[in-house]
């Protein structure tokens, strides 16, 4: 199982992440959820996931410091971001540091 992080500042989101989608069908294990960036690079002090899933505007640290600091310490572990916007200047922010992919919420996840 590939182990996976998720973040979001908005409790709804997190929870229709992780409730709309079979993860573990899929082969991936959510070890946690975290509401904002400080904590998820809190958590990449002792643990890497494979894969970071992660809003790209969050309070205190958002998904792009995120993958700023996964390419810095190259971890290897891949990021995600999302937005419910099409922030594209901060994806490409988040692409040129590694960011696997950019996607979009969608309006309802439950």
């Amino acid at each position: 199982m590939y182990q996976l992080v998720i973040a979001d500042d908005e409790k709804i989101i997190r929870e229709g992440l992780k409730n709309v989608v079979s993860w573990e069908e899929i082969g991936f294990e959510i070890t946690e959820i975290f509401t904002d960036g400080q904590e998820i690079i809190e958590y990449l002090d002792y643990m890497t996931p494979d894969v970071i899933l992660t809003d790209i505007k969050m309070n205190h640290l958002s998904g792009v410091d995120v993958a700023k600091y996964v390419f810095e310490h190259q971890l290897p572990c891949k990021v995600v971001l999302i937005s419910g916007y099409q922030e594209f200047d901060l994806a490409l922010q988040g692409i040129k540091y590694g960011a696997e992919d950019y996607l979009l919420k969608p309006t309802k996840l439950i």
